[in-house]
This record gives C-alpha cells, structure tokens and sequence, in this order.
C-alpha cells in the first residue's frame, strides 16, 4: 500500500519427509508440532521445485509494511482496527429522542 518497493529476506529453515504414499483423503492425523511437513514421491521422484516454491510460499509476509505505510493508509482513507466503529442503526437514536420532546 506504500507504492515503495520494499527490501526483505527470507531465512527459513527447511525439513521435509518425503513418502510413497500421503495420508488418504478424509482419514485423520494428530500431527505434533516438530512433525515434518510430507511431500509425496510420484513416479518415483520428487519435485524439489514444488516444495521448495511451497515452502516459500508460507515463508512470506503477506501484509509487508514499509516505514510509511501508516501515513500511504490514512491518505487512502484507511482506518486502523481501533477507529473502526460497525454500523448500528441505533447509535444516534438517543439524540433524536432527545431532540423530539
């Protein structure tokens, strides 16, 4: 939302299980926190590109915020999460009753 280009790096370490065979549709795996993500062998190989790009795919940031950003937002007219007041049909209803004596 800055329209800057933004400097970053990636360093996430990388572990894989490669297997015959993943875990068929529908059956269900308590999987620990320290489990391995499971890449399946098809055809007898592995496709490192695939795990690779997936990997990466869940390393990046995807909301990157430049040191302007707060500033490119409120000019667009975004407000944060604490401005923010949901609609209700009733908010000013006091005041007309107040107005209507």
């Amino acid at each position: 939302m800055t329209d800057e280009p933004l400097d970053t790096q990636i360093d996430e370490p990388v572990a894989l299980l490669f297997v015959e065979q993943l875990i068929a549709e529908g059956d269900e795996v308590e999987l620990s926190d320290d489990a391995l993500d499971m890449v399946a062998i098809q055809g007898g190989t592995i496709d490192l590109g695939e795990a690779a790009a997936d990997t990466l795919a869940l390393s990046i940031d995807p909301f990157p915020r430049g040191p302007n950003a707060a500033a490119a937002l409120a000019a667009a007219g975004v407000i944060s999460e604490d401005e923010f007041r949901p609609a209700n049909a009733f908010s000013d209803l006091k005041a007309r009753m107040a107005g209507k004596s």
